[in-house]
């Protein structure tokens, strides 16, 4: 996955920002405070929505924003030479969540959730596995290793695409098991 560009509209301290990202290894320099963990949090909010939020949704949307004014992510990348955009939005004081996904300008999902499901399926990674592998996130260089050996272990076969391989092991084993009872 390779980012392009990123706008954050009304999405926490930003009330507009447009981001072009170059070309290798990013890193974000700043203050404390100046916005570089809300950067990357927009990335994952973009593909995965709120549960790649540190808060709840509704702080999210820009404080000083008015009720009439949406809160929304654009985000832009490229996965095997195929440039991905994807739009999510809340709307509205109840915050109305919405996303779309288009793939070489052709909408190929549309809705909160089918958006969700079709990056996930597409990047092969859940929330979890994309902040862990991906992103070193502010205090979380040692992400993995503060894990339970489970737990990274779970991680790591998702990270690798390699989580069914474990999932017929098992069976194979149940099978084995009951066919030696027998």
């Amino acid at each position: 996955m390779k980012l392009l560009s990123i706008v954050l509209h009304n999405y926490r301290k930003f009330r507009h920002a447009e981001i072009t990202f170059p070309e290798g290894i990013i890193g974000l320099i700043g203050h404390n405070g100046s916005g570089k963990s809300t950067i990357i949090e927009a990335v994952g909010w973009a593909i995965y929505g709120n549960k790649a939020a540190r808060t709840k949704k509704e702080f999210i949307k820009r404080q000083n924003a008015l009720p009439n004014e949406d809160c929304w992510v654009k985000l832009e990348f490229e996965i095997e030479g195929d440039k991905y955009e994807v739009t999510r939005i809340m709307s509205g004081k109840s915050l109305a969540s919405d996303a779309n996904v288009k793939v070489n300008g052709m909408v190929a999902a549309s809705s909160a959730d089918g958006s969700t499901k079709f990056l996930e399926k597409k990047i092969g990674m859940d929330v979890d596995s994309f902040f862990t592998s991906l992103i070193a996130k502010q205090k979380e260089l040692n992400a993995l290793s503060t894990k339970t050996p489970g737990e990274r272990k779970k991680s790591m076969l998702r990270m690798l695409k390699i989580d069914a391989i474990e999932d017929a092991i098992k069976k194979v084993r149940a099978v084995s098991y009951t066919h030696l009872r027998a």
